[in-house]
This record gives C-alpha cells, sequence and structure tokens, in this order.
C-alpha cells in the first residue's frame, strides 16, 4: 500500500470562516488544501476500485502539538483526497473504514508529519 506524506492538516476547528453571513474556507485551510491535493495527485494513483479504506497517520514532531485532538485532521484529509481526484468522494458509498493512529516523535527535532495511504476492500 502506497502512503503520501502530507504537511499537517489544520484543525476542523479553523476550517471555516463566516465572511458576510457566508460560511467560507479559511485561508490558512484553502492554502493547506491546495498543496495537500497537489501532493495527492503527483504520488497517489486515482482510485477506481470501491469501496476503500482510508489509513492516516500522524508522525508527532515539530507542527504539531501533544494536546491536539487526533481527530481534528480526518475531514481536512478526506477533502484533500475528494480535491485531488483520488477518491470520487468521501460519503459512506465510496469510503467505508477510515484508521487514524498517532506514533509519538522518536526525533524532537523531525518536523511532524501526516501519512495517508487509500486502499480497495
Amino acid at each position: 500500500m502506497l502512503s503520501v506524506s502530507l504537511p499537517i492538516p489544520p484543525s476542523t476547528n479553523h476550517l471555516w470562516r463566516v465572511v458576510s453571513r457566508r460560511v467560507v474556507r479559511s485561508r490558512r485551510y484553502a492554502a493547506w488544501r491546495d498543496q495537500a491535493a497537489d501532493l495527492l495527485r503527483t504520488q497517489l494513483p486515482r482510485v477506481t476500485r470501491y469501496p476503500v479504506a482510508v489509513q492516516v497517520t500522524i508522525h508527532g514532531g515539530r507542527g504539531w502539538r501533544a494536546d491536539r485532538d487526533l481527530d481534528n485532521v480526518l475531514k481536512a484529509v478526506l477533502d484533500a483526497l475528494v480535491a485531488s481526484e483520488r477518491l470520487a468522494d468521501d460519503s459512506t458509498q465510496y469510503v467505508r473504514s477510515v484508521r487514524l493512529d498517532y506514533r509519538p516523535p522518536a526525533d524532537t527535532t523531525a518536523d511532524a508529519a501526516c501519512l495517508v495511504s487509500v486502499e480497495a476492500i
């Protein structure tokens, strides 16, 4: 199973902003999603067999706070997979399983990373 390393996604709490009574993507989230989608597009083949299982592993380090909620990365990662056109959609019709793991840093000077893989089930 091929894994793609992405920068740490913003927290779900920071994805959206209200501007003139409209809910829009925050600038930080839009920039992260564009960067992540580009990385996914170039490194992960487009999924053609569904349903799939998505694996997300956070490797702690610089850029990851130990008191951060682990589940706050999932929405951004799934959105990036769809934006990159690697997944057709992130609904349960296509994604049946999501696994999220955290690995504490072995080296506290290393940057944190978010590894993502997708596998047909």
